[in-house]
């Protein structure tokens, strides 16, 4: 038995999320996609700290994803996010 695969959200513009002085997401792709990219660790750092993590709040209150939300506050560092997203996006079709 297979397991099913979770349906990808896409939310409406207003509820994107902003990067600090940088890029607006409106998925866990392009969340992933901006912090490979031109998102630097000042930038990053705004939205995420030990006491903090604004990209799992905004996955579980504006995606409703519970499960990559836990992940996501699991980690405080750049790379970490980026791979726990790809832990994420593989549970999509």
């Amino acid at each position: 038995m297979s397991r099913r695969k979770k349906n990808f959200t896409s939310i409406l513009p207003e509820h994107c999320f902003w990067i600090y002085h940088g890029p607006i997401v409106s998925d866990l792709k392009e969340l992933r996609g901006a912090l490979r990219g031109d998102v630097t660790n000042e930038q990053f750092k705004h939205h995420v700290t030990k006491e903090k993590n604004d990209f799992a709040h905004w996955t579980l209150d504006t995606l409703k994803d519970k499960s990559c939300s836990v992940v996501l506050k699991k980690t405080c560092t750049k790379k970490g996010t980026i791979r726990a997203l790809t832990e994420c996006l593989s549970k999509y079709e």
